[in-house]
Formats: structure tokens, sequence, C-alpha cells
């Protein structure tokens, strides 16, 4: 991903809302109150330590789940009777504490929201390597038979034979219907683009960018996951597409293998489920 997709307050349910405050919320504000308020534990009567300020971070971070602005803000903080006045309760500090916090607060959730959607991923109980390469004619314990790898490579020969727009559209339709199959067949309907929390797709939607994955077309995104994080699809480099669900998708392995394709259940989940948050890795199933 090139760039970070915002997860705001607002997006999150009640309960992703607890989940995300006390593992991650209430512990990070308090240490960025604790640098950005007194660094040299001057400013007020509190021991120096992170842990003084977690019921500030408390009351902070569920003044901002109400909808607190900037002028709330800044009228709850003086209102607070536990610090004594000091600098930082200034115009000017409050205005650099709130746009720390505008800033911070975007990113902690992103964090906490992509890695618990990795985790719940990563423990489907079903994951499917989707590949169009002969399994039996690896190379060096990568699925590799020599034949193409992108539509690039149309009008290129292999094993003496022209690669062509029609041989590869007819490979895009088999990874394409296999998908359908295991969505339909998951009860899978809506989607989120790789973490973004902002909006969902259609199935329809979903395969015309997939498509346009496959295609490697500017812009396009790798991976996209359910709406109740029970089905996921990748994309990755060279034609290796992944598949988990919360069911076995026997139908649609049949599709898949009815179509030439050869999926396999044994390779774990997709590599490309990772808590880094980083662009698609250059990475060859293995």
């Amino acid at each position: 991903m090139a760039d970070i997709p915002v997860v705001r307050l607002h997006d999150l349910t009640k309960d992703e809302f607890a989940r995300w405050s006390s593992a991650h919320g209430y512990a990070e504000l308090a240490q960025l109150l604790l640098f950005r308020w007194d660094p040299d534990g001057v400013a007020n009567d509190y021991p120096i330590s992170a842990l003084d300020y977690h019921s500030e971070a408390q009351s902070i971070v569920l003044g901002l789940w109400m909808g607190d602005d900037r002028e709330v803000f800044a009228r709850r903080l003086r209102n607070n009777n536990r610090f004594a006045p000091g600098s930082f309760l200034t115009d000017e500090s409050i205005e650099e504490l709130w746009g720390h916090l505008t800033r911070w607060l975007p990113l902690s959730i992103f964090r906490w929201w992509h890695e618990f959607m990795v985790e719940g991923l990563r423990a489907l109980p079903f994951h499917c390597h989707l590949i169009k390469y002969d399994p039996d004619r690896s190379v060096n314990g990568h699925y590799d038979d020599g034949s193409w790898t992108a539509i690039s490579d149309v009008g290129r020969e292999f094993d003496g034979i022209v690669f062509t727009m029609d041989d590869y559209l007819a490979t895009e339709r088999a990874h394409l219907d296999s998908l359908r199959a295991m969505a339909v067949e998951s009860g899978a309907t809506r989607f989120r683009v790789e973490s973004d929390r902002s909006s969902t797709i259609g199935l329809d939607e979903l395969l015309d960018q997939v498509r346009a994955a496959l295609r490697e077309e500017q812009g396009s995104g790798y991976w996209w996951s359910s709406e109740d994080l029970d089905f996921y699809v990748n994309v990755g480099y060279d034609y290796h597409v992944y598949v988990g669900s919360r069911v076995d998708c026997v139908e649609g392995l049949q599709v898949a293998s009815g179509a030439g394709l050869h999926p396999r259940l044994g390779d774990g989940p997709s590599p490309y489920l990772t808590t880094e948050v980083a662009a698609r890795p250059s990475l060859r199933a293995s």
C-alpha cells in the first residue's frame, strides 16, 4: 500500500473501540501525554510515569469517541483539577497537543485494526493457494513450470507455442470463476479493500478489482477481506492467488480443478497476511 488508509474513531463499533482503547489507545496516549506535557516532571505534581496519565488518557479518548472538537478538548483539560496550572495549558500548547492527537489517533487505530484483522484471517480454518502452474514441475521449491507469469507475456513463445490473449483470458476467467464460487459458498457478499474501513464493495466489484490486480494494473490493490472477516483474497506476483474462508470450499475447489487450476490446501495462510503495514512484498510461492 502506498498510503496507510485512515481509520476514523467513529468507524469502530462499540466492541472494536473497547478492544482498541484497552489494547493500544490508553497506553499510547498516556505515553504521548507524558512526553508532550511533562518531559521533566515539572509541569505538575505527578510522579514521572506514563501510568500516572492513564486516567487522563481514558478521559480524552472517551471524549473523542463522544465527538469532542478542539474547543471541548481544551475545556476538558482546563477543567481537570488534577493538573497544576502550567505552561502546558496555554492555547499554543493545547493546539500543539491537539495536532499530535489528530495525527496519532487514526494511525493508532489503523495499526490495531490491521493486526486484529490479519490475526483473524490467519486463524480461518480453510486456506487455499490457487495456482495455474503444474505443481509436479516445481523448481527449487517454487511453483514455476516455465510458462507465462503475467499478461505482459502475451505474444511470447513458451515451449515453442505462442501465448495469446485468448490463452490469457481463459486462465483469468478460471481464477475469477473459482473465486466467485468460493465467495458464494462462504456466504461472503460485502468486502473491504485491504484494511480500509471507510467503505465496502460487492462481489462483482471485488472480481473487477481482482481482475485488475491479476493484470498488474497501476494502482490496483492486492488483498480483500469480507466485511465479517470470514473470507479473504490475496493476489500475489507471478499469478499466485490465495484464498481463505470460514468453510471448506468444496464446490469452489471443484470449479478450480475443473477449470484447469491446481488448488493447494497444504500451504497455510497467505504469505501476504502480515501485520507489517507495507507495500505488496515480492514473494514467490514456496
